[in-house]
């Protein structure tokens, strides 16, 4: 059976995923992947015991998240079929042009996903950064992104830290999450388990399906917080409950175990399954090996 494994990267917003009010949330995907959802899930396992998400979320989210707006919204008026520049909304560039921060969010969010008009990151940056400097959390998390994976600016992993606090302060989740993935790696300031436990709580509280496996694997191996199986157990089941293919593999062993709960192995193989159906590779292997001997 497999050591539980983190979600390595940051967060955002995902394609088909936009938003026109400002401080909404979107979903991730678990902490989808690369320009998409999440940057790209890796398969380093940072943590050697544990299954976390290790990802940074951009906006929605391994992530990491929750309820996006429909994509009939200001945001996807923005862009149409063409290919071509001048295939965005002229109202939306004037919007954006003028100072509206929401509009300047979703100018910047073509760009990034490259929506209607050629990818750029460059110019994505710039519209995030303009956005971002009004006090606008998404867009402050998307800024953070960009500077802590080098895109469309030189990788900076202090500025990474600053525009992920500053919407953390705001009680953005996602960069809240973000954040405590950076103190759990250690990426721009000290490793502190501590402070990455008291960042996945916030996020976890509102609800980030990746910010609860993580709660998880923290109480399960009492990294950052005194051990308590019956917590992991619970911040897992959250997660697992929102789909989480980790938290479900998580949970999973704990039932076959017996850990931290009543052994169950049949409850085990059904979410060993489920994720399993998600793709995932520990799950498949642990149903594949372990499951065949129950039925």
């Amino acid at each position: 059976m497999h050591c539980k494994k983190p979600i390595t990267e940051a967060v955002t917003l995902s394609a088909g995923q936009k938003r026109h009010a400002r401080g909404g949330t979107s979903g991730t995907g678990l902490i989808l992947f690369s320009s998409v959802f999440i940057a790209a899930i890796l398969s380093a396992v940072l943590i050697p015991q544990t299954q976390q998400s290790q990802n940074h979320v951009r906006r929605g989210g391994a992530a990491l998240a929750e309820s996006a707006p429909s994509c009939g919204d200001k945001a996807s008026q923005g862009w149409s079929e063409r290919s071509d520049e001048e295939n965005i909304d002229p109202a939306l560039r004037k919007a954006a042009e003028q100072g509206d921060a929401d509009a300047q969010f979703n100018l910047g969010w073509i760009y990034d996903h490259g929506q209607g008009v050629p990818k750029d990151d460059a110019k994505a940056f710039e519209w995030y950064r303009k956005a971002a400097e009004q006090g606008d959390a998404a867009a402050q998390n998307s800024l953070g992104w960009s500077y802590a994976h080098g895109q469309g600016v030189p990788k900076d992993d202090a500025k990474a830290v600053e525009w992920y606090r500053r919407a953390a302060d705001q009680g953005y989740e996602l960069a809240q999450f973000n954040l405590g993935l950076i103190y759990a790696q250690g990426q721009g300031v000290p490793k502190d388990d501590a402070k990455a436990f008291e960042w996945y709580r916030k996020a976890a509280e509102q609800g980030l399906a990746a910010a609860q496996n993580n709660l998880g694997v923290q109480y399960e191996y009492g990294t950052g917080v005194a051990r308590n199986k019956r917590k992991a157990f619970e911040w897992y089941g959250r997660s697992a409950e929102q789909g989480d293919a980790k938290a479900q593999n998580n949970l999973g062993e704990m039932y076959w175990k017996g850990d931290g709960v009543i052994q169950d192995r049949k409850k085990a193989c059904q979410l060993w399954e489920t994720a399993a159906y998600r793709e995932h590779e520990d799950a498949t292997e642990n149903h594949n090996t372990y499951c065949s001997r129950e039925k």
